[in-house]
């Protein structure tokens, strides 16, 4: 049809409550699912009551609640047999404390069935109608876990596993769809740049490559050889390692800042969105055992973990990894003058005090 998006979406649209007659919500509801739907998209509303009066009933989605404002009754005393489960009970009580419980409610009643979500970025580095040149591109949240208080280093293996094969996922299709380069990272905690505290990752697709991507392919080219496999093995000998296996974790011998980790699967694979389940899973363990480590020894820091990996042509000596950076110091003006990062912690000790931390 005509005005078909290239690739459509699927849209969960999430609407606390959506009286079809008067304040609005309802009234939006209905018009955007019946335009996103006749663009294309495939639209399923998520409501919580009053519920919206959409052109196709088989968009809804009801999300019950204690429906505390009804027009008939408002400000409502709820039957016993009516509250059945902790969030009616919160519901009630904030209410009865002067708030207006429904967003938040509606946000916990909405958790079951989803382990993972791709939410698009609502303040977004690149893309959108207006993007000036090298500002196009993507920009998406991951969400982690339906948990809001468990980081990476808190879900269980499985759940840590499958979230990165999510991220694994989107930098492969925004490579597909034409992207020349895509960066995965989670930023953890406020000094890290993590502006709400549910755990997220980031997915930013960009049409050009990054210089510093560029730089780094330039530097393994020249030298020849695969420097991460070779910091990898020599990284026990120096008494950098943090954790051994097929994905060690290391602190980097010229590390910029204390703590500093790197984790790779010791195959030779050069990016990221073509690394196998088994690689990804095997990855995946060994971060989330060193973020365990940092979490146990420094106290749940603020971290930046970011995936290092080659953009789509030849890889030359190229080796995906994985980095976390703690948060833990301050950038002063030598380091932004000079670019010459001061580190107070040696690799090594860092090393040594990272691998002494039991970790479940």
């Amino acid at each position: 049809m005509p005005g078909s998006p290239a690739v459509p979406l699927r849209v969960a649209y999430l609407v606390y409550r959506g009286n079809p007659h008067c304040g609005g919500q309802g009234v939006y509801t209905r018009y955007l699912a019946r335009e996103l739907a006749a663009l294309g998209h495939e639209v399923e509303v998520f409501s919580g009551p009053p519920y919206p009066e959409l052109d196709d009933p088989a968009q809804l989605t009801r999300v019950p609640s204690l429906d505390l404002y009804r027009p008939d009754n408002p400000f409502r005393v709820p039957w016993p047999w009516e509250f059945k489960s902790r969030i009616d009970v919160q519901e009630f009580a904030i209410m009865c404390g002067a708030g207006f419980p429904e967003p938040y409610t509606f946000s916990l009643r909405d958790t079951p069935g989803w382990r993972v979500r791709v939410v698009p970025n609502l303040y977004p580095f690149v893309g959108g109608d207006d993007a000036g040149p090298g500002a196009t591109g993507a920009h998406e949240v991951v969400i982690l876990s339906p948990a809001h208080d468990r980081s990476l280093a808190r879900l269980a293996d499985g759940e840590a596993i499958e979230a990165v094969k999510v991220l694994r996922d989107r930098v492969r299709h925004h490579l597909g769809a034409g992207r020349a380069y895509v960066q995965a990272a989670i930023n953890h905690g406020p000094a890290a740049g993590a502006s709400i505290a549910h755990p997220h990752a980031q997915v930013i697709a960009l049409d050009f490559v990054p210089p510093a991507v560029a730089a780094a392919l330039e530097r393994v080219n020249a030298a020849g050889d695969d420097l991460v496999a070779a910091a990898a093995a020599a990284a026990p000998g120096a008494g950098l390692a943090v954790g051994e296996g097929p994905a060690p974790a290391w602190c980097p011998e010229a590390a910029s800042a204390p703590y500093e980790m790197r984790v790779a699967h010791r195959s030779t694979r050069a990016r990221f969105d073509e690394a196998t389940d088994p690689e990804i899973a095997v990855v995946t363990r060994a971060t989330r055992e060193a973020i365990a480590r940092l979490d146990a020894l420094l106290g749940d820091p603020s971290y930046n973990l970011v995936v290092h990996t080659a953009p789509p042509g030849p890889p030359g000596f190229f080796h995906w990894y994985v980095e976390v950076r703690p948060r833990v110091a301050v950038l002063a003006g030598f380091e932004l003058g000079t670019g010459i990062y001061v580190n107070v912690v040696a690799p090594a000790d860092a090393a040594a005090q990272l691998r002494a931390v039991a970790v479940p």
